[in-house]
């Protein structure tokens, strides 16, 4: 290149001009008033001040550059530009080689010319080429317990080399060991135990357990209460078996499922346990089947946790193999459960298996009732109440803890549940209920205070959910004094304690060609009215004067007969069946809405149907039973679908389950034989009077079951919760109460008139 003189101005500082000038394979590195650098030395641009003519000699130095190959590995790494006599770091290495460790660098790919560390500070006279040196890495897996207990040593694993994982020898009380994972909540990547993996890094795995109670494994769902729920049902061995079905209560299951053989009792007035005497409402141990049959924390669910599950949970209508069911996914740790579709059973009968799922709760809702849910072919799981000799699957669950319920026990007021935790002792929390009347006294496990006391506030610990009993002292007295009221007879005071109720006495005075019908405040009946043993509180004396209706018997009605029972709706029942022409004559049986026998009694020739279940064409409340959707929600036979209004005019018509259920409790049931007849005499409590059912079976098909031994009698009440049945009377020789059956199934008929 070429530089022009520059001209100074004598003794004046100036800067020397940038120097311009190349050189190939050379870097310049200043002035000199000497070629070769033995004169006076400036830099680049450096300020002088000149007193005379100068001519300055670029000077320079040689330059060397150092390349780096990867040898096997990856990445890019510049050229590094050396001069001559200058001393510098290797830039530091940047390739990678998956399971290799580098070694440093060599001026051979094979590693027999000279070595260079990484980073070595050295000076070159010549370009040189380094190839990366690799050796095999050592790599360590790390074992992490996650809650469990024990050592386990760190495992090395040479690099790109496959090798078995130590065998796990961690465990954790209540769990059994699942594998491993890289992530502690069992989100990253899963090992089996001594699974054979090569290794490119260091390694921490996780300890990945699976709960277990008793041989029975359970999934946390991350729910407020801390319970756990089983991942099968009782008696199956897979999340998607249906199990073994129980009758509320009952720890087995059995081959029929009815009031006749039902543990507690053929029917709600005859229970001997959790009834309206002991006011138990929560499965004890011994009943609970889950407890029963699994042991250890095990114990049925109560409506209050199916609550917190379905609160909890998204649910979704799926299939696991051949089987549907609800898949129950927590909102909070994204675990889940499967809830088979196993229907249930009643009588000899198994019912919508693989479309509805019923499951079975601890507590009762009423005198023959039971809390559970229920979900049909994939609409919203609900809660739901099941008659408890029905049988139901059941989820069992773990509980960490226990709760206390408190019960008022005819006091006021409410108190929420109470936690305890396992094995720690608390206050139990201070009594809010009232009394008018009553001073609280403390708490029992029996509402009659036959069981464990405790006192208010009292510290005790708890295993297993207890319910508490409010006990109470009265501290008022008052009489209910009986006037006859133009009958005959005596009736001595009744005594109650204020802000107890309990049934009147049952009246004892006649009248003769009267019945008595209740009582009341004035003899004329002007006031207020109390029916015959009706339950009553008192909070002054009171003086009850009998109501008596003059006798009419018997009577007719377009030609047929009616009696007169008594009941309290004035309701007259027929003393025979419709088509019969005796009181023990079993008459026709009729399909409920159909007005005429036939001899095929089926969906196929059902009247109000597309021929099968589920396709009803008139008295629907519910899409999923109903044709094409349908729905009218008609619940109570209209009169021309009326039998007994249709063969017999009038004003006969079929009576309603309300009106059958006011015949059973209003009236004595005795099984006897009339005229070589099965069936039942009831008798009237409040007249005496009386009627004769035949035990006239039912028809199913083309056959007659059950004559002589049992019977179903018609109403015209559709079962709304289910309609493709219809409610009816039923009894057997041991009980009497209504039930349910199908639209299509032929029922006899005792019409009632006003």
């Amino acid at each position: 290149g070429s530089m022009a003189p520059q001209k100074a101005i004598k003794g004046e500082e100036f800067s020397i001009s940038s120097n311009v000038f190349t050189r190939a394979d050379y870097t310049f590195t200043g002035w000199n008033t000497a070629p070769d650098g033995s004169g006076t030395s400036y830099t680049d641009r450096q300020v002088v001040t000149l007193t005379e003519d100068i001519t300055l000699y670029a000077q320079w130095d040689q330059r060397f550059y150092v390349s780096f190959e990867a040898n096997g590995g990856t990445g890019e790494m510049e050229v590094q530009t050396f001069t001559s006599g200058e001393k510098k770091a290797l830039l530091a290495c940047t390739f990678a080689n998956l399971g290799y460790l580098f070694s440093g660098w060599n001026t051979e790919a094979d590693g027999s010319g000279t070595s260079y560390s990484d980073k070595q500070i050295i000076s070159v006279t010549q370009d040189l080429t380094l190839y990366a040196q690799w050796k095999r890495g050592l790599y360590t897996v790390t074992f992490d317990a996650n809650g469990g207990t024990g050592f386990m040593s760190a495992q090395t694993f040479e690099g790109g080399v496959s090798q078995a994982l130590s065998t796990n020898v961690f465990t954790r009380e209540g769990f059994l060991f699942d594998g491993w994972n890289t992530m502690a909540d069992g989100s990253g990547t899963s090992y089996t135990d001594k699974e054979v993996i090569s290794l490119t890094t260091d390694l921490t795995v996780y300890a990945q357990w699976t709960g277990y109670e008793n041989g029975h494994e359970w999934v946390d769902l991350g729910l407020p209460s801390g319970l756990k729920w089983a991942t099968c049902n009782i008696g199956a061995t897979t999340p998607e078996g249906y199990g073994d079905y129980f009758a509320w209560g009952e720890t087995e299951p059995k081959s029929n499922y009815a009031w006749d053989n039902y543990k507690f009792g053929s029917s709600i007035e005859t229970f001997n346990k959790y009834n309206s005497t002991d006011k138990k409402t929560i499965l004890e141990p011994e009943d609970d089947a889950a407890h029963v049959n699994w042991g250890g924390n095990w114990r049925m669910p109560l409506s209050q946790d199916f609550k917190e599950l379905l609160n909890n949970c998204t649910s979704v209508w799926t299939k696991v193999g051949d089987v549907n069911g609800y898949k129950l996914t927590s909102k909070i740790n994204g675990n889940s459960i499967f809830l088979p579709a196993a229907g249930y059973k009643y009588d000899w009968n198994w019912v919508f298996e693989n479309s509805y799922a019923f499951y079975r709760a601890a507590d009762k809702e009423r005198d023959g009732h039971s809390y559970g849910i229920l979900g049909t072919y994939g609409d919203i799981i609900e809660e739901e109440t099941l008659w408890m000799r029905e049988a139901c699957s059941i989820r069992p669950i773990l509980g960490t803890g226990a709760s206390v319920t408190f019960n008022a026990n005819g006091g006021m007021g409410t108190m929420s549940e109470q936690r305890f935790e396992e094995g720690v002792s608390q206050q139990l929390s201070p009594n809010t209920f009232t009394r008018a009347g009553y001073t609280f006294v403390g708490w029992n496990t029996a509402a009659d205070g036959s069981g464990t006391s405790y006192t208010d506030m009292q510290e005790i610990s708890l295993t297993r959910n207890t319910t508490l009993f409010a006990q109470w002292k009265p501290y008022h007295e008052y009489y209910v004094t009986f006037d006859a009221n133009g009958g005959e007879g005596e009736m001595e005071p009744q005594l109650f304690l204020y802000g107890i109720r309990k049934p009147l006495m049952e009246n004892s005075f006649t009248r003769e060609d009267y019945v008595f019908v209740e009582w009341n405040l004035e003899p004329d009946g002007s006031g207020a009215t109390y029916q015959d043993q009706e339950l009553t509180s008192l909070q002054e004396n009171i003086t009850l004067y009998a109501q008596w209706r003059e006798k009419v018997l018997k009577g007719i009605e377009n030609g047929y007969e009616w009696v007169d029972l008594g009941l309290p709706s004035g309701l007259k029942w027929a003393t025979c069946n419709v088509g019969a022409t005796s009181p023990e004559g079993y008459g026709d049986y009729f399909a409920w809405g159909e007005t005429s026998p036939k001899n095929n009694y089926d969906w196929s020739t059902y009247k109000y149907c597309k021929g099968s279940y589920g396709t009803m064409t008139k008295y629907c409340t519910d899409r999923s039973c109903g044709y094409n959707g349908f729905t009218d929600n008609k619940t109570t036979l209209e009169l021309s679908d009326d039998a007994a209004h249709t063969n017999w005019g009038g004003k006969w018509r079929m009576p309603t389950i309300t009106e059958q259920r006011e015949l059973i409790e209003n009236c004595t049931w005795t099984w006897t034989t009339q005229n070589g007849v099965n069936g039942y005499s009831v008798i009237s409590k409040s007249n005496g009077n009386n009627i004769f059912l035949p035990a006239a079976g039912d028809r199913y098909g083309n056959l007659v079951f059950d004559v002589g031994s049992s019977s179903y009698y018609g109403s015209s009440s559709l079962y709304e919760s289910y309609p493709d049945g219809a409610y009816g009377l039923y009894f057997a020789s041991s009980n009497v109460d209504w039930s349910s059956y199908f639209r299509f199934e032929g029922l006899p008929v005792r019409a009632v008139c006003p």
